[in-house]
């Protein structure tokens, strides 16, 4: 993509300011592009944005394929569109290994989310990323905040040990489980768990009333005994009135006296995001480096020996240089 002018950034700047989907939508688009130039300019773009409100409340949702989150998502998004707010979701799609295309599904079981002026549903492709969401996550929360949405809901895939990421992006991580998981060994992956903030139990309704209720004693039980406060709480989609002990939970977040908390995890955010940035830069390294072994006759030496003398050099020309942050973008 070319250079942006002034006027160019400033026009683009203004209309996500004033919530214009069409420009979030391209802005999205942008920062999920493989290309260097996209990248720099949705970047560039992303610096100029206006600050967000602080009273915006970012809330992740994971939890294995049925159990229900585009459900309670479209609940929870309604409740919030009833009382005033501005609601965005970011719904991660896998993609395929073969095609490299998405399913994008999750949008068709939001019926009032994807069709309310207030209301802004957006499937992420996964493609490489790791850790449950979209590498480009974190800045399209930033985009959705800037456009005025306040209250931001966040899906990742699956429930497994790799769903980790999600939490750095996040206020709230809550993960959904179906009645019964409890007892099966599988089904607590313990990785996701440590990440977890709150945990709802689904399908609190009919035959499953009784065995939900036992999976929340359940897990109820065992935090209390590692000491660790965790909530867990009881939801059907069949009664809206389920979701209102969990909907005060997360408003709570919000509160005058939780301020510092919310700037500390902020700052904790941006923190991790600065080592996936890196990661993925390194990553992007891999190849240049391969080559460079291939073409360098290094095949009599350790493939092992090499990687690690590679990195040794590449830690001693950082570590023993002061690195240079001034003129560097801010960060909105």
């Amino acid at each position: 993509m070319k250079s942006l002018s002034e006027e160019e950034l400033q026009i683009i700047c203004s209309r996500i300011s004033r919530g214009e989907r069409d420009t979030v939508a391209r802005m999205i688009t942008l920062l999920e592009s493989q290309k260097a130039d996209d990248a720099d300019t949705a970047q560039h773009i992303l610096h100029h944005l206006l600050p967000t409100s602080k009273n915006t409340l970012r809330v992740g949702l994971g939890g294995p394929p049925g159990v229900g989150k585009s459900s309670l998502i479209e609940m929870l998004g309604s409740n919030w569109l009833d009382a005033g707010h501005r609601v965005a979701v970011l719904a991660t799609d896998p993609t395929s290994e073969i095609s490299g295309g998405s399913l994008l599904a999750d949008k068709t079981r939001m019926h009032r989310l994807a069709t309310d002026p207030n209301a802004y549903v957006r499937p992420l492709p996964q493609r490489q990323a790791v850790g449950g969401i979209s590498a480009a996550t974190a800045d399209a929360i930033k985009v959705c905040e800037s456009a005025g949405y306040d209250r931001i809901i966040i899906e990742s895939l699956g429930s497994g040990q790799a769903e980790f990421r999600i939490a750095n992006c996040v206020d709230i991580f809550t993960l959904l489980m179906s009645p019964g998981e409890g007892d099966d060994l599988q089904a607590i992956k313990r990785g996701v768990l440590e990440h977890a903030d709150v945990l709802v139990i689904t399908k609190h309704d009919g035959k499953s009333t009784q065995l939900a209720e036992k999976t929340q004693h359940l897990f109820s039980n065992m935090f209390s005994a590692t000491g660790r406060k965790l909530s867990v709480f009881l939801t059907t989609t069949t009664q809206a009135k389920t979701l209102k002990p969990f909907i005060e939970y997360l408003e709570n977040y919000l509160r005058e006296d939780n301020v510092s908390q919310r700037i500390q995890k902020r700052e904790q955010q941006k923190q991790q995001l600065f080592s996936f940035w890196l990661e993925r830069f390194f990553y992007e390294c891999i190849h240049e480096v391969t080559s460079f072994y291939s073409q360098n006759n290094m095949s009599e030496i350790s493939p092992y020996a090499a990687a690690r003398s590679t990195i040794a050099q590449l830690k001693t020309q950082l570590l023993n240089k002061e690195v240079n942050v001034q003129g560097l973008e801010r960060y909105p």
